[in-house]
């Protein structure tokens, strides 16, 4: 039997720029800067630009000096002060511009080319960072993602739990009665880790609705690290191993990855692909995705009403107050009490995840639980 062999570094980068080449149309010196790019800037360049990766859109210039060609500077980014020192802004080089002008085009030629950068740098970053860092400090310092809405399984007492971070220690809600099916609204790079969470429960099937100019690099990464997972399992039942990363005792048979379907254009437009294939749900997650609009997110949160099996739950996560465009917990959680009523839990959440040291994270932010 062959033995695969991890890519190196400047394989990863190579393919990346070859893939990217035909569809963003680049030219052959910005060819040659991508491939000479180190991917671990190529991952932050991914998870900012596609992946809305707040706290991975800025990094000291000083220390990406010699890990890119110069002429992959104007490409990936513009330098801009801030915090008093001289960043990287990937959000504003010429090859973030030139997927906003593919994803502004909404023609089916436009969006097939964007959906094969979007999907080549979900590959880089999954290879990269998550199967050449299985150390979890390399993990995080790699691939930054900020602590998210979880829905566990309590091994105890065999109880679903929904959990946020806290100031001291996670939050958690107990759930009543089986959950077979979840939909998770806006479920970034951590969506794999939060379906993974479920294996060993009764969750048959969970839907992840995605959307925006990286919908397509979300939901592929994700994919990916569930075809990981369930890859594992299945090794794990031949050799009658354990599956790398559990505890010991748990027992490999009793896993399973759940069914999932995947949605690329937004929150409102799921809503109506739901409800036309008649899904019920027994808990709806809204995470975190104020940036998606007022619009958006009301409809989620009155969607989420007409899918939700009765005494099944809508989670709620968001800013306090909202900033022009957005959709904090002053705006979703009346529409939700409209609907709903009060909520049946609610609390303040403690956001520390740091990328940067010297970078400020956070605003207040609260959760709120709704019973249908």
């Amino acid at each position: 039997m062959p033995v695969y062999r991890m890519p190196t570094p400047a394989q990863i980068s190579e393919r990346f720029a070859g893939r990217v080449d035909g569809a963003a149309r680049l030219s052959s010196p910005e060819i040659t800067a991508l491939a000479g790019t180190h991917p671990d800037i190529l991952s932050f360049w991914s998870t900012a630009v596609l992946g809305g990766n707040e706290q991975s859109q800025i990094q000291p210039l000083a220390s990406l000096q010699g890990r890119m060609p110069a002429a992959a500077l104007p490409l990936l980014g513009q330098p801009r002060e801030f915090m008093g020192a001289v960043r990287l802004d990937y959000t504003r080089g010429a090859l973030a511009d030139k997927l906003q002008a593919l994803y502004k085009k909404k023609n089916p030629d436009g969006r097939q080319r964007l959906e094969t950068v979007c999907r080549t740098a979900g590959e880089l970053v999954f290879t990269h960072v998550a199967q050449n860092a299985p150390d979890t400090q390399a993990y995080s310092d790699r691939l930054p993602v900020v602590p998210q809405t979880m829905v566990t399984i309590d091994r105890k007492t065999g109880r679903t739990q929904i959990g946020f971070p806290g100031q001291e220690a996670p939050q958690k809600y107990d759930v009543n009665g089986s959950v077979h099916s979840i939909a998770t609204f806006g479920p970034g790079l951590t969506g794999a880790i939060f379906s993974s969470a479920l294996m060993q429960g009764e969750l048959r099937n969970i839907s992840f609705i995605s959307g925006g100019m990286g919908a397509h690099f979300v939901n592929h990464f994700i994919e990916l690290g569930l075809q990981a997972a369930e890859m594992g399992i299945v090794q794990a039942r031949q050799s009658r191993s354990g599956v790398s990363g559990l505890p010991s005792g748990y027992d490999v048979h009793a896993f399973s990855v759940p069914e999932r379907n995947y949605y690329a254009d937004g929150i409102a437009a799921a809503i109506g692909s739901m409800a036309a294939r008649h899904e019920v749900l027994d808990i709806s997650v809204m995470s975190s995705v104020y940036d998606a609009g007022v619009e958006d997110c009301v409809a989620g949160i009155q969607g989420s009403h007409e899918l939700l099996r009765p005494g099944g739950l809508l989670v709620l996560k968001s800013p306090l107050e909202s900033r022009p465009g957005e959709a904090g917990m002053d705006v979703i959680v009346p529409a939700a009490q409209a609907v709903f009523g009060d909520p049946v839990a609610a609390g303040f959440v403690n956001i520390s995840h740091q990328i940067f040291d010297d970078i400020p994270v956070g605003r207040p932010t609260d959760f709120a639980i709704f019973r249908r």
